[in-house]
């Protein structure tokens, strides 16, 4: 987005409603005829929705700060710079509880989902429950990236299909575990490994 007349954190600002009705108008102009910024003008308010204890009550200061990291973190130029110089590598769907027979071992169909994919260089395998929270629907994803000697830090990134950014994007634990909130959509998730980017592909949530 450094190409864009607006700053990043500009933007964010903007979002937040921390700018005067000056720089709020000259930001909105922008807006108006850039998707792209739409797009993270939308997600960061609905983060802060999300975040709201209460129809009536704002998020707390605390909250705030730590919605608007986690936008930080998804600037294209942070993204871009992570991913340079991986090899990516495309997952197989080798197991979804909604389609197909049932494996022995692996659960069956039911709540929560269970979706396995597979590569030459790790396996993922997904859990996914829908949960209603202040009267908004999402889905809980609690994946686990299977390495024999998993990384200190294994970023991981759910990118919504269409979209130049990804939704959300955190580090997994030391034991390639990691949880994410999401809406229904179709997206992608993008997993980090040493010299390898492990890409997820048509994953349906919802």
């Amino acid at each position: 987005m450094s190409s864009h007349p607006v700053p990043y954190e500009r933007l964010i600002d903007y979002a937040a409603d921390d700018l005067n009705d000056l720089e709020a108008a000259a930001v909105a102009g922008h807006v108006a005829t850039c998707g792209e910024c739409a797009a993270t003008v939308s997600r960061y308010r609905a983060v802060r929705r999300i975040l709201s204890s209460a129809e009536t009550m704002a998020p707390s200061l605390a909250a705030l700060a730590r919605a608007r990291a986690l936008f930080r973190h998804t600037q294209p130029s942070v993204q871009a710079g992570r991913l340079q110089g991986l090899l990516p590598v495309v997952a197989r769907l080798a197991f979804d509880s909604l389609k197909g027979p049932v494996l022995i071992g692996v659960r069956g169909t039911g709540n929560p989902r269970h979706i396995l994919f597979e590569s030459e260089v790790a396996d993922v395998d997904l859990q996914m429950e829908r949960v209603t929270e202040h009267g908004e629907t999402v889905w809980h994803i609690i994946g686990q990236v299977g390495l024999d000697e998993p990384p200190p830090v294994i970023p991981v990134a759910l990118v919504r299909t269409g979209s130049a950014l990804p939704s959300v994007e955190l580090d997994a634990d030391e034991h390639g575990i990691f949880s994410i909130q999401a809406v229904e959509g179709h997206y992608a998730l993008h997993v980090r490994l040493p010299s390898t980017l492990l890409i997820l592909p048509d994953l349906e949530i919802g």
